[in-house]
């Protein structure tokens, strides 16, 4: 059994170091002479564009090496996420402990009145974090011109969508929040829901500025379909789908977190980055300019927040917390730079980390 193992995990290394050189020696020259000269590659172009719809306009803003530093960073993150599966596998293989601390960590069957309250909740939470977007997608209208849609949205239409088409999104996606919320329908509204918000959303981001005030909101609404279709047939499904959201959050947490450190480098750590936002945002606290340990402290407790919040959907005694930390972390952007809101999705989205015994999903107190 060992030995079987053994030959799996040499296996393993040399489909990474495959993966390795076939990325560096044979797909990096072809990157570099495209980034020489894009326009000789009219149908690597479209592909491009395809994925990557900024990548024309940030070509002229950027040098060749900063995209190839882009490249190497992809190549390690497909390493990380490697060798993280193959880690993960042999622990599981390896230990029954593991799957049993797995299955500790999961949510057991929650009780169905939970998920109810949780979903009204949760999809009141829609209605107040995008109330705005119908204002919004029709004042893009006035900036038709620079859209370029993001690559889901591409595949559908080439322009900004009309003003019949946007009212007809916007009255289905509050009519199917109006039924979820008033427990009329639940699963193909939900759905309804899912597939209007990040069509709205996409809307939203075809501007070349990628906003991520939703990115851990956004699974929230893609996976509360299947825990609403399984509620009260499946409870240890619905538990699995809590799961995920959960992990989800932490996942967000990491590659934002990973994302700072693999483009700053020693600057994030050493507060270069967090100082230079200071000095460029409107704030009250240009105080801390003079206290460089407290700008590195701030800068590496918002790294060390980010990197191991997931730590908490595994460890449920840790999530107080790293849940504390967090709303201190996002208010704590608001106060210093200006940015975000004290009411960030991001902080709505711990409503998945409480359970059935937290006062405002106390079934046995409400129902």
């Amino acid at each position: 059994m060992k030995k079987a193992r053994f030959k799996l995990l040499a296996l393993s290394v040399l489909i990474l170091l495959l993966i390795n050189l076939i990325l560096i020696y044979f797909l990096q020259p072809i990157i570099i002479e495209y980034l020489s000269d894009n326009k000789a590659f009219p149908t690597i172009n479209n592909l491009v564009n395809l994925v990557y719809p900024r990548f024309l306009v940030e070509s002229q803003r950027f040098s060749s090496d900063f995209f190839l530093d882009k490249f190497h960073q992809i190549i390690f993150r497909i390493d990380l996420v490697y060798l993280f599966t193959i880690a993960a596998y042999y622990i599981y293989k390896s230990k029954n402990s593991f799957s049993d601390f797995l299955s500790n960590a999961k949510p057991s069957s929650p009780d169905s009145k939970y998920i109810q309250i949780l979903s009204v909740v949760f999809y009141v939470g829609c209605v107040v974090y995008t109330y705005d977007w119908y204002i919004i997608l029709l004042q893009l209208q006035s900036f038709a011109l620079l859209y370029k849609p993001v690559s889901f949205l591409n595949l559908f239409q080439s322009s900004y969508p009309s003003n019949i088409v946007i009212h007809i999104i916007c009255i289905a996606y509050y009519i199917s929040l109006g039924l979820v919320i008033f427990q009329k329908r639940k699963f193909i509204p939900s759905i309804i829901i899912a597939l209007c918000f990040f069509y709205q959303l996409g809307l939203q981001q075809s501007f070349e500025k990628i906003d991520h005030t939703y990115a851990s909101f956004g699974y929230g609404v893609l996976l509360m379909p299947i825990a609403l279709y399984y509620n009260g047939k499946n409870q240890k499904a619905v538990g699995e789908i809590l799961f995920l959201i959960q992990l989800a959050i932490g996942l967000c947490y990491f590659f934002s977190g990973l994302e700072k450190v693999l483009v700053s480098g020693i600057h994030w750590f050493n507060g270069d980055n967090f100082e230079a936002h200071l000095r460029l945002h409107d704030t009250n606290f240009k105080f801390l300019l003079n206290h460089k340990w407290l700008i590195m402290l701030l800068a590496n407790c918002a790294i060390f927040l980010q990197v191991f919040f997931i730590t908490s959907i595994f460890f449920k005694k840790l999530r107080i917390i790293f849940i504390s930390g967090g709303i201190l972390f996002h208010w704590g952007t608001v106060i210093l730079l200006g940015v975000g809101s004290f009411y960030s999705p991001w902080i709505f989205m711990y409503i998945f980390l409480l359970n059935e015994k937290t006062s405002i999903f106390n079934t046995k107190k409400f129902l």
